[in-house]
């Protein structure tokens, strides 16, 4: 197998779980027992559609694409757990925007 063009994309939990419940199974015992674990470790995820409304508005704050993935995948609960996924947060953010992205995650759509 030869690849011709490779691209390096990010991937969320609920990217993972879409993909894994569309692909078709194998006899592979030991590929199902990670294909299920998977499933199941993911299925707590975010919904497809509030994603991308969280991304529209976190692309709005110049965060890094990474921390934009970062924070779906472990969506902030306090400003300690933005701190640990956003750089340099004192400096890039007042206290309000910090609360506004807080709210993101917090809002039920």
């Amino acid at each position: 197998m030869k690849i011709i063009k490779s691209v390096v994309k990010f991937l969320t939990r609920s990217d993972v779980y879409i993909f894994l419940n569309q692909s078709v199974p194998t006899k592979d015992q030991t590929t199902e027992t990670l294909r299920y674990n998977v499933l199941e470790y993911c299925s707590d995820s975010l919904p497809k559609d509030r994603i991308e409304y969280i991304v529209e508005q976190l692309k709005n704050k110049n965060l890094m694409e990474i921390e934009i993935y970062m924070l779906i995948d472990q969506p902030p609960k306090s400003l300690l757990d933005l701190q640990l996924i956003i750089e340099e947060m004192e400096e890039r953010y007042s206290e309000e925007e910090l609360h506004q992205i807080l709210m993101l995650f917090r809002m039920d759509l």
